[in-house]
C-alpha cells in the first residue's frame, strides 16, 4: 500500500474483492487478477489488471484493513491511501 504522503505500508490487504463503479456498471476486482489500484487520479480510481487492461471509475470503500508482517492489523482511511499493490498469489 502506498500512502498519499509517499510512505509505503507492507502487509496483506484484508479484502477478498473490491468493486469499481464505472458509468457502464460495477466491475468486480479480485486481488489475484489485479496488479495495482491507483486511487484519486485525474481519471478517478484506476485498476490495472495483470492481463494488461485498465478500468477507471470509483472504488467505493471508506477504509482499508492491512495485516502487517508483525501480525498487527491496522485500518487506514481511504483519503490517506494513494495506491494498492497486489503481489501474485
Amino acid at each position: 500500500m502506498q500512502l498519499e504522503n509517499g510512505d509505503g505500508v507492507s502487509g496483506e490487504l484484508q479484502v477478498t474483492e473490491l468493486a469499481i463503479v464505472t458509468p457502464e456498471g460495477v466491475v468486480p476486482i479480485r486481488p489475484q487478477e489485479v496488479w495495482r489500484v491507483a486511487l484519486g487520479t485525474i481519471a478517478g480510481d484506476v485498476a490495472v489488471f495483470r492481463r494488461g487492461h485498465a478500468v477507471a471509475g470509483l472504488v467505493d470503500q471508506a477504509a482499508y484493513t492491512i495485516r502487517l508482517p508483525s501480525g498487527q492489523t491496522v485500518v487506514i482511511e481511504r483519503h490517506r491511501v494513494g495506491a494498492l499493490s497486489f503481489s501474485p498469489r
